[in-house]
């Protein structure tokens, strides 16, 4: 336990800018490690691809802060099967002057101790109208690990190589986040995550889920060191349909509704 405590919140030393095309992550501001979000867990913890009961497509639209220069689209599919869990994701960034794509490939594993690794690889293409575009592969690599019956802890490295962007010398950062779920009361589920980008101060988020229906679950988060000062949400499923919407603020830019739409089969 001494050393998941000590990897938690040696974390705090560093910093987080973490962006996600995900409606569920979004409603918990920004919570990546331990929340699976259907078949767009592949742009957060690929870990958790095998805790996914089924197979999905998945997919959203929408313009951040209603801008339409920076709207985004993602979608993504995912298998799923026994104690393996495999998606393959595709999101843009951006409108007509600047456009980036990211394409992701992320397979999990998880082992008879219920402890999961997962790792994806990414390719990032961002082209700027008039100036050119370039492109760069990334790795990511995560793991799950149950400590206690109530208690999970989780931890992601993005960016593992720190490659660079074309022949422009452009680094994207190393990013490290870990996190803890605690389950304590019945139906409800709290978050706490350390998210550090290099040579950044630290971001500290704390979110929690409550599910009075087992088609219903109310999301809601907030932090420190963040953009946003708060974020809220719900999870509708019937079926084999399943719609996140979240709600995001700015100090400075217009309210956010962001919405995922994720369709199960067999």
């Amino acid at each position: 336990m001494k050393p998941i405590v000590f990897l938690f919140f040696c974390t705090l030393s560093l910093s987080g800018q973490t962006l996600l095309p995900g409606a569920k992550s979004k409603a918990l501001l920004g919570q990546s490690v331990l929340i699976t979000d259907n078949a767009g867990t592949v742009f957060m913890n690929p870990a958790l691809l095998p805790e996914l009961r089924r197979s999905t497509f998945w997919c959203n639209f929408f313009n951040p802060y209603q801008l339409k220069e920076v709207q985004s689209l993602a979608a993504a599919i995912n298998y799923s099967h026994h104690d393996g869990g495999f998606a393959l994701g595709f999101w843009q960034l951006g409108h007509k002057f600047y456009q980036e794509q990211l394409l992701s490939v992320g397979a999990g594993r998880r082992n008879l101790a219920g402890i999961s690794v997962g790792v994806a690889i990414k390719f990032r293409r961002i082209e700027i109208q008039r100036y050119g575009a370039g492109g760069q592969v990334l790795l990511d690599t995560g793991f799950m690990l149950p400590v206690q019956r109530n208690i999970t802890f989780g931890a992601l490295i993005k960016n593992v190589y720190g490659s660079k962007l074309g022949r422009t010398g452009e680094t994207l950062k190393r990013e490290f986040i870990s996190a803890l779920q605690i389950s304590s009361i019945a139906h409800t589920d709290f978050f706490i995550e350390t998210v550090q980008v290099e040579n950044y101060a630290p971001d500290l988020r704390f979110a929690a889920t409550f599910s009075p229906l087992a088609q219903l679950q109310f999301l809601a988060g907030t932090g420190f060191n963040t953009s946003e000062n708060f974020s809220a949400g719900f999870s509708l499923s019937w079926q084999y349909i399943n719609i996140d919407y979240a709600l995001k603020n700015h100090p400075y830019l217009a309210l956010t509704h962001h919405f995922s739409l994720s369709l199960e089969f067999n």
